[in-house]
């Protein structure tokens, strides 16, 4: 797994989160790729997350599974990044 394809991806990943809870007040430019995808900052609750987590694994092909494995993938917007390269290879 290549630096420059965690990057990409994250970024990605970014721009699907706030997409998919129809963030629009939150800037992709001021979110810190290690910021917990479950932050005050975003205001999601665990409906949100589970609907995140639906699409997650519809776009990608990913099975995250339960609560201690969403726990820990949305730990950051990297650690979900790794965890998408790593169940893709």
């Amino acid at each position: 797994m290549s630096f420059m394809e965690i990057n990409t991806l994250t970024q990605e990943l970014k721009d699907f989160f706030i997409e998919t809870l129809d963030l629009e007040d939150i800037d992709i430019e001021n979110i810190d790729e290690n910021k917990s995808l479950m932050s005050e900052e975003f205001d999601v609750n665990s409906i949100d997350l589970l609907e995140l987590t639906v699409a997650l694994e519809k776009k990608y092909h990913i099975k995250i599974g339960n609560v201690e494995t969403a726990q820990k993938v949305f730990q950051s917007f990297r650690t979900l990044a790794e965890f998408i390269i790593q169940k893709s290879n």
